[in-house]
């Protein structure tokens, strides 16, 4: 009498093999979904300079105020990037630089104006933005040290420009 079945070993031979499969498969897929989270990090922290560069040509007479030897610096905060007023011809206009959901892939919450904001140094007659965070500089990549490097504050490239900013004045 023959049955058209699995044996109990295909059975467990089979699924074995799928164990095997998933042993593997997971880690690279979160390695990958990891690396994927830090690129989108670094991506909206490249925006926040942008929206900052933005802010700044709206408010230069803000920025103006600035001394030439990058001496000192102007902190931008998120707030003021989400919810601006800008007098332009006498009239009030709002404007907004920054999503109100500008979001942080590494945890899924909005930035915080306590873990983030932007610094401005005025470098003779251009400026110079960068990102200050604690967590700016924690990547765990090689490909994005050279990101970090140059739009985090703590990062080498940044200050070797305001040094050299510094003692070329």
């Amino acid at each position: 009498m023959r049955k058209n079945a699995f044996t109990l070993v295909e059975l467990l031979a089979i699924i074995s093999l799928l164990g095997l499969i998933a042993l593997i498969a997971i880690p690279v897929i979160t390695n990958t979904m990891s690396k994927q989270k830090e690129k989108l990090y670094y991506d909206q922290l490249k925006q926040l300079i942008l929206a900052a560069q933005n802010w700044g040509t709206d408010n230069i007479e803000v920025l103006s105020t600035l001394n030439n030897k990058c001496s000192n610096d102007y902190t931008i905060t998120l707030t003021q990037l989400r919810n601006n007023t800008s007098n332009t011809n006498n009239a009030e206009e709002f404007v907004s630089y920054l999503d109100k959901d500008f979001i942080n892939p590494k945890t899924n919450e909005n930035f915080l104006d306590s873990e983030i904001s932007i610094k401005v140094y005025k470098d003779n007659k251009s400026y110079i933005y960068c990102i200050q965070s604690s967590d700016c500089m924690n990547t765990k990549n090689d490909e994005y040290k050279n990101i970090a490097d140059s739009i985090c504050c703590d990062g080498n490239t940044i200050k070797q420009r305001v040094n050299a900013c510094i003692l070329n004045k």
